[in-house]
């Protein structure tokens, strides 16, 4: 939370607001401060926290409010409420599920929201059956045939793709930082402190190459100034 706080008030100038919501299981963490300590020097971040099972209370105000996300938290709640009791979960899950069409929302919130509490609120295949033939005639009564059988093996087969996408993302995303400070290792080990803008120009860079180039470069060049003037020529 500091980092993230930090770093956005360095790089945008302006006030930053951070706020944690917490989806976990565990009701009795809460961290609201980061704090920390040596030779006199002190910095302190507090920061509003919302738990997520806190508003497990306010269910029926959930169940009433017109924004969709109430839909995503309730989800969330219920996903955690109802581990081991499947029959309240298939209730749910079938409540939740319906909700954006009583609500008239557009069919494409429909289908996201249907998507995020497919994907949360799981159920054993035999439930999973059941739920969807129930879910088709609710869809035949109200004369909007939104999740059909090939449109949810769509939205499964695009979740599945995203989480092959996400993870490929990740491993991408672990190497660029890992360039990024081997680059910044070697200068600091050859020249000392790095100017604060030569440091956010290497940990902006998002392209694997040249990286890589940089990092020949920060060996070979005699100076911080030539390793500078050389990424100025390119």
């Amino acid at each position: 939370m500091f980092d993230y706080y930090s770093r956005i008030c360095q790089r945008y100038h302006r006030p930053v607001v951070s706020l944690a919501i917490l989806a976990d299981e565990h009701p009795s963490w809460k961290p609201v401060l980061f704090q920390q300590a040596i030779w006199g020097c002190e910095v302190q971040l507090r920061f509003p926290v919302c738990k997520l099972l806190d508003l497990a209370r306010a269910e029926r105000r959930l169940l009433q409010n017109p924004n969709p996300f109430a839909i995503v938290v309730l989800a969330q709640i219920k996903a955690l409420q109802t581990k081991g009791l499947l029959g309240q979960r298939r209730v749910w899950k079938t409540t939740l599920a319906r909700l954006g069409y009583e609500r008239n929302y557009p069919k494409r919130t429909i289908l996201d929201l249907f998507a995020f509490v497919d994907w949360i609120i799981v159920l054993p295949k035999k439930l999973e059956r059941e739920f969807d033939r129930e879910h088709s005639q609710y869809e035949d009564t109200k004369n909007m045939k939104y999740v059909t059988g090939i449109e949810r093996r769509g939205i499964e087969k695009g979740l599945e793709q995203g989480l092959e996408q996400g993870l490929e993302k990740g491993q991408q995303l672990g190497q660029l930082r890992n360039q990024q400070e081997s680059v910044l290792a070697v200068l600091e080990t050859r020249f000392g402190e790095i100017p604060y803008p030569l440091r956010e120009s290497v940990t902006a860079m998002d392209d694997l190459a040249r990286l890589k180039q940089w990092h020949r470069l920060a060996i070979q060049l005699p100076s911080l100034g030539a390793f500078q003037a050389r990424l100025r020529e390119r």
